[in-house]
């Protein structure tokens, strides 16, 4: 294989030897040169060192009903081969998150439920090189998406002094491995539309108190499962049935033996019975947490194992095993 010829450099005054230096040229030439290295040198000296953290948020529905769960996936990668730090606050929340409609007019939460504790407590997510972190959430439990319009949502926090938030005296990071600077993440487009029907006459007082979240749903849950499971809200309805069941309190003296074998009938029929919601790999996962949390963690890694092989989405794959990596596991 023949090797490529060099390339001559050609330029009009090929072949004219360059212009003669006198002495004081030449200091001059020099001192620039120098100048020209210090401010390089100084530029380099000052500037943190880059870190990329790429953060997307997606979700598999983008069309929901007045009063219906819009979940989300929020995934930060650390594109870097170092471990770097991020605020667990700033991650996710009502004053990280920016909704606006469609028209432009902001979607704020009232100020009244506004809070946020004090720094200093190490409230720091630590992600490892080239390693994901990977959650799911609600949007209604942060900001009041009550009124059908198109919305805009993404994150964006500029991430002043992160850290405040770690212990002055047991850091779990040096400051240096925190990540500073603007976060942001891509723009999710998604509609809301006019709820109607029986099922939504049974929630609508909350949407138009402006105060309507999960809970809106999951106090009138049991009684949306047994009258209008084929509802919008019947597989959200379900999962707050199961959660209650399982972990909060309130289900009376049922022993949790007893309680299991109703919190899997009810998956089951979820399973059967929806199997086109698109929020099914969020309500098994939340399942298997629910399962981990009242000390059945056989079941719960079993059901996890299972989710993965089957065909999931790329992110919730990601957060699987993120549980079940855990250590020690499922705690």
């Amino acid at each position: 294989m023949a090797h490529p010829r060099p390339v001559e450099q050609v330029g009009p005054n090929r072949g004219v030897p360059p212009p003669r230096l006198t002495r004081w040229g030449r200091a001059l030439v020099m001192r620039e040169y120098l100048v020209a290295a210090a401010v390089l040198f100084a530029l380099g000296a000052a500037s943190p060192p880059c870190i990329a953290l790429e953060l997307t948020m997606s979700s598999p529905k983008s069309s929901f009903v007045q009063g219906e769960p819009i979940y989300v996936w929020v995934d930060y990668y650390n594109d870097t081969d170092d471990e770097i730090g991020v605020p667990s606050g700033w991650m996710f929340g009502f004053d990280v998150l920016k909704v606006r409609t469609q028209s432009g007019d902001p979607v704020r939460r009232p100020y009244e439920q506004i809070t946020r504790g004090p720094g200093g407590r190490n409230q720091i997510q630590r992600i490892g090189p080239r390693v994901h972190f990977v959650f799911y959430s609600n949007l209604l439990e942060s900001v009041n998406l009550t009124d059908a319009d198109s919305y805009i949502v993404r994150i964006a926090t500029p991430n002043v002094a992160p850290e405040y938030y770690l212990d002055k005296e047991r850091p779990l990071l040096p400051p240096s491995k925190l990540f500073h600077g603007p976060i942001k993440s891509n723009e999710w487009e998604f509609t809301i539309t006019p709820g109607r029907g029986e099922a939504f006459d049974l929630i609508a007082k909350r949407l138009r108190e402006k105060t309507a979240d999960s809970f809106a749903l999951c106090q009138r849950a049991n009684l949306i499962v047994e009258k209008y499971p084929s509802s919008a809200y019947g597989p959200y309805a379900v999962m707050c049935e199961v959660h209650r069941m399982l972990y909060r309190d309130g289900f009376g003296p049922v022993p949790l033996n007893d309680r299991l074998p109703l919190a899997q009938a009810l998956i089951d029929g979820l399973q059967s019975g929806h199997g086109k919601f698109e929020y099914l790999d969020v309500a098994l996962i939340r399942y298997a947490e629910d399962l981990n949390r009242v000390g059945q963690q056989t079941a719960s890694s079993r059901l996890l194992v299972e989710l993965r092989r089957g065909e999931r989405s790329n992110v919730a794959r990601l957060y699987i095993d993120q549980i079940l990596s855990r250590e020690p596991p499922l705690q």
